[in-house]
């Protein structure tokens, strides 16, 4: 345990952990910050999620066919919320703002009317400021509010109407939608269907951040050591033969509690920014209609699922990382090695995250086969850890040279 303990601290040297820190605040000034904050917290995006949990408060987990008129009056609330607004915007707005008058627009009819010819008046600058009005956060993203209660009514019950009769009825897409259109409980079931894009795309950026980070941190440890001649005042010991065990151990062992403390401190911002607590036990499928996933799986369900691909993978990176690393002989080697070893996990994590378990992922595409993105991260993960485990055994038979 000393031994182990020892190998594990030397992976925590400063230079590699601040490079790793600063890979971590720089993808988070992107791609998580639009996820994790934008997104569900200043955008239309977060108007529609604010309906969605009052739905889950109201109604439960699912949206039944007797509770549908609630939703037409809901909408219909929202007409009036917009006729309201355009008919007092003038005493209301400020100054350096449009004015629905500007484009002859006195109730919400007229206001959709515009938003139909917009396309074809694309150079008309007056037509687009008005019609901007009722879509951005001046009036609190109304319109946006107003087109996803509109989709649930209009969209409800979307695969007895809809898909069944596009896909042809020998394919995979087509059974599975049957099952879906004969289980009230997933298809009418009353998560907002951007909170699985959301988890899906996240856990993509969270992946190629992790891997980076532990390519960084893991491999010039165990090159540092031969650059050092550490292994030939190891070797003469039966002790110090076995250190390429430990090492392997502690980049294992570092690589695994990376990721967990990653995995848990995005994904608890992840689930508090979307609420995610109040959806918990909703199907992965949306009322109003998504991707079609391959099995039944609750939300809660499936997150767990992409934070365990995500520390499969991070323990993978860690363990390739290692079996390149020790034939390295130097740093300029190392990168040789580790940048395509990187760069080819990082490329599997985007196949295995975007629409993963859920009908048209590339990879469950290809196979055709539920689950493939799980047992391809699973093989990954076994496939480097053989390797892994192989190159100590080799180092504790190498003879000195």
């Amino acid at each position: 345990m000393r031994i182990f303990l020892h190998e594990l601290r030397k992976l925590l040297r400063p230079v590699p952990l601040l490079a790793a820190l600063l890979l971590l605040f720089l993808f988070e000034r992107g791609p998580f910050d639009y996820y994790l904050s934008t997104l569900p917290g200043q955008s239309e995006t977060g108007s529609v999620l604010e309906i969605y949990v009052g739905w889950r408060e109201q109604y439960g987990t699912t949206l039944d066919p007797e509770e549908l008129p609630q939703i037409r009056q809901q909408l219909d609330a929202l007409y009036a919320e917009a006729d309201e607004t355009i008919a007092h915007w003038d005493e209301t707005k400020w100054a350096q703002w449009a004015s629905f008058s500007d484009a002859g627009v006195t109730n919400y009819a007229e206001y959709q009317k515009l938003l139909q010819e917009l396309p074809q008046n694309t150079r008309d600058l007056s037509a687009n400021n008005v019609a901007a009005l009722l879509l951005d956060s001046r009036t609190d993203f109304l319109q946006m509010r107003i087109n996803a209660v509109k989709n649930v009514v209009e969209q409800y019950g979307f695969e007895k109407e809809g898909l069944l009769s596009a896909e042809p009825s020998g394919s995979a897409e087509y059974a599975r939608g049957m099952q879906i259109a004969s289980n009230p409980e997933i298809i009418h079931s009353l998560l907002y269907s951007q909170l699985i894009y959301a988890a899906q795309e996240s856990a993509a950026y969270l992946a190629a951040v992790l891997l980076l980070m532990l390519a960084v941190i893991v491999s010039p440890r165990l090159v540092r050591d031969r650059l050092c001649r550490m292994p030939q005042t190891q070797w003469t010991t039966r002790t110090g033969r076995k250190l390429s065990c430990y090492q392997l151990a502690a980049a294992i062992a570092f690589s695994a509690i990376l990721s967990l403390g990653i995995v848990l401190g995005y994904g608890i911002r992840f689930c508090v920014n979307w609420h995610v607590n109040r959806f918990w036990d909703c199907m992965a499928y949306a009322a109003a209609g998504s991707q079609i996933p391959w099995f039944d799986l609750t939300y809660g369900q499936y997150l767990l699922i992409l934070a365990a691909l995500l520390m499969a993978f991070g323990v993978a990176c860690g363990a390739l990382m290692y079996f390149l690393s020790r034939f390295s002989g130097n740093y300029i080697a190392m990168l040789l090695k580790a940048i395509p070893g990187f760069l080819a996990l990082a490329a599997l994590s985007g196949q295995v995250f975007p629409l993963c378990l859920y009908f048209g992922n590339r990879l469950s595409g290809l196979s055709g086969m539920p689950g493939t993105e799980p047992a391809v991260t699973a093989a990954v993960l076994v496939g480097t850890l053989i390797l892994a485990r192989s190159a100590a055994r080799r180092d504790g038979r190498q003879e000195l040279l």
